[in-house]
């Protein structure tokens, strides 16, 4: 919503918020169990996609640089639209 050309701002307090924590399930042959991650950090990568030369703009074979986020505890990729 727009007030006077500007957008209209939202005070979000950092407690308002929840940790996502990482759900991947880890499997210890072991000791015969089953973990979830429950990893709270992540960092960024990039995963390169090769985009075809028949449906590329410039009709070449391009990479495209596409950005995801891992787990630190464990290096899952997170599935952002999954996020609930």
């Amino acid at each position: 919503m727009k007030l006077d050309g500007q957008a209209k701002q939202h005070n979000v307090s950092i407690e308002d918020t929840t940790i996502i924590k990482c759900d991947n399930k880890q499997v210890d042959l072991e000791k015969g169990i089953e973990m979830v991650c429950g990893g709270e950090m992540y960092n960024q990568g990039y995963e390169l996609r090769k985009l075809s030369a028949l449906i590329s703009p410039t009709g070449k074979t391009q990479v495209m640089p596409v950005p995801v986020f891992y787990c630190l505890n464990c290096g899952k990729e997170v599935d952002i639209q999954g996020i609930e």
